[in-house]
């Protein structure tokens, strides 16, 4: 039987460690200008994600008008609002935060608007 010698050769290597040097130069200041637009834009409120009861969905404008004014007359503390995403007409109310209350408003809407949907909806909320 015959035995290999095998030579150990060992490295070290120096780990340098410097202490930490902040941030000079041209790439701090675009940093904390990109911070500062972060700051200015969300100082006012900022976007969560919500819920909103959508209570028409079609291509035709008059009946869009019509939801809003028939809904605008049953719930106005909802503030419906009509947007147009092209090719369709959308009439959305309420801005909620919390799914109970929402779902609880959906109620008493889906008995006057059969086809109402209660959809996830991200919105910009603004602090008072």
């Amino acid at each position: 039987m015959m035995e290999l010698e095998s030579d150990s050769i060992e490295t070290t290597q120096e780990v340098i460690t410097e202490p930490y040097a902040p941030l000079t130069g041209h790439i701090k200041a675009e940093l904390d200008s990109i911070a500062k637009v972060a700051y200015e834009q969300n100082k006012d409120g900022q976007y969560v994600d919500g819920f909103v009861i959508q209570v028409y969905s079609g291509n035709s404008r008059q009946d869009a008008n019509d939801a809003r004014y028939k809904m605008n007359e049953y719930f106005p503390e909802l503030s419906p609002k009509v947007s147009y995403h092209q090719p369709n007409f959308r009439v959305k109310a309420g801005k909620f935060t919390n799914r109970l209350r929402a779902h609880r408003v959906y109620a008493n809407v889906k008995e006057e608007f059969p086809r109402a949907l209660l959809i996830p909806e991200r919105f910009f909320l603004r602090y008072e």
